[in-house]
């Protein structure tokens, strides 16, 4: 609609490598990081990472990619935000993704969950939480103080569905201090799942 090549590219903030996780520090790897940093410097462009491992960023920055970005896995029922952590030590800018976990938490009631997740402890006490505060899991998802402040990445089917999480994402913060999260990387990583 009239913008040249040129001028779309000035609408770029960041440039994410997509499947950082695969990042070895390989001299192979560490050319090809090193050939995309020089390319995003030349049209002013940040860049950073997508990850779900704090050891892919520590292989990162040990190789002397340091990125401005980071984007990573988070929810209420993560134990520790250890990626949050060492990107907040190191000033650099962090992105939480999957704060519904691909919808898992936005069911409210047990006999919705899928087969594989109907016995699963972490789900069960989030619901049960749930009930007992008398919270709509998107309000949760998406107000709880441990996520509240930071900054989400979701994605959306639709004009409709974008103005109901807009709607959940006003109001106070609500305090899940003794709400119980998970160790549980099966859960918590989506690549994890075997889905029968």
């Amino acid at each position: 609609t009239g913008v040249n090549q040129h001028d779309k590219i000035k609408f770029l903030k960041f440039i994410l490598v997509h499947d950082a996780d695969l990042f070895d520090g390989s001299e192979k790897m560490c050319l090809k990081i090193g050939q995309f940093i020089k390319i995003c410097d030349e049209k002013n462009i940040d860049w950073g990472i997508s990850v779900y491992e704090c050891e892919t960023l520590k292989c990162f920055i040990n190789n002397g990619f340091t990125p401005k970005l980071v984007q990573y896995p988070f929810n209420l029922l993560y134990e520790k935000d250890e990626i949050g952590d060492f990107c907040k030590h190191l000033d650099i800018q962090a992105h939480i993704r999957s704060v519904f976990l691909q919808g898992l938490l936005t069911i409210n009631r047990r006999e919705n969950l899928p087969q594989e997740f109907f016995d699963n402890d972490t789900l069960i006490n989030w619901l049960n939480w749930l009930k007992t505060k008398k919270i709509e899991p998107l309000s949760a998802c998406l107000r709880g103080d441990r996520v509240a402040s930071k900054v989400k990445v979701i994605g959306v089917e639709s004009s409709k569905q974008l103005e109901s999480i807009v709607k959940f994402m006003e109001g106070d913060i609500i305090d899940t201090s003794c709400l119980k999260t998970s160790a549980d990387v099966d859960l918590l990583d989506p690549r994890k799942w075997i889905l029968r």
